[in-house]
């Protein structure tokens, strides 16, 4: 199973790098329930191979603890907070429940992200508020009606085209190589 798309940094990475998991932490972000999970680990030959591929497509790659929270976390100062909290490379909002499920059907497991928003910045409005469909619609009239909350978005629009052109060209190359090789896994894997 696979994890993949957009990360927020928890480092100094710039927009577009590659991140690439060697485990996942769900980390539930409140303070009343600070339980949590022991982390999730991810194939360490598919890791291994990813991280490979990330080098290849000429970049500088980052490999580690990538951070899953229940909610989008909007503010700089929050996430470089939960940088030194957790040591994480990355912020996302799903791989700790893809990854539980690969290791309840003993699949393999890899998280391959990019950044799409740096440790210290902040989004142009708290994104949370388009999460449900009635506050969808509230969030979008709040928006609307802040026009110098468009240029954020406009800078965010950019971010994720870079972040997206680079995870396209990770995965054409993963794919040809391991439609080449096939993947690093031993027999019963």
């Amino acid at each position: 199973m696979i994890s993949s798309g957009f990360a927020g940094a928890l480092g100094s990475s710039p927009i577009g790098e590659v991140l690439v998991a060697n485990q996942v932490l769900f980390y539930p972000l409140d303070a009343e329930n600070l339980l949590v999970a022991d982390p999730i680990d991810c194939h360490p030959a598919v890791c291994a191979k990813a991280f490979q591929v990330a080098r290849v497509i000429g970049e500088a790659p980052r490999l580690g603890l990538i951070v899953t929270v229940p909610r989008i976390v909007c503010l700089g100062v929050e996430k470089s907070q939960l940088a030194k909290q957790t040591e994480g490379i990355g912020l996302d909002m799903e791989s700790a429940v893809i990854g539980a499920l690969a290791r309840e059907h003993h699949l393999p497991f890899l998280v391959v992200r990019t950044v799409s928003d740096l440790v210290n910045e902040d989004f142009p409005v708290d994104l949370n508020l388009f999460r449900a469909s009635k506050v969808g619609r509230r969030g979008l009239a709040f928006v609307l009606t802040r026009p110098s909350a468009w240029m954020g978005f406009a800078r965010l629009g950019r971010q994720m085209f870079l972040a997206s052109k680079q995870i396209t060209r990770f995965f054409e190359e993963f794919l040809r190589q391991v439609g080449q090789d096939g993947l690093p896994i031993p027999n019963g894997g």
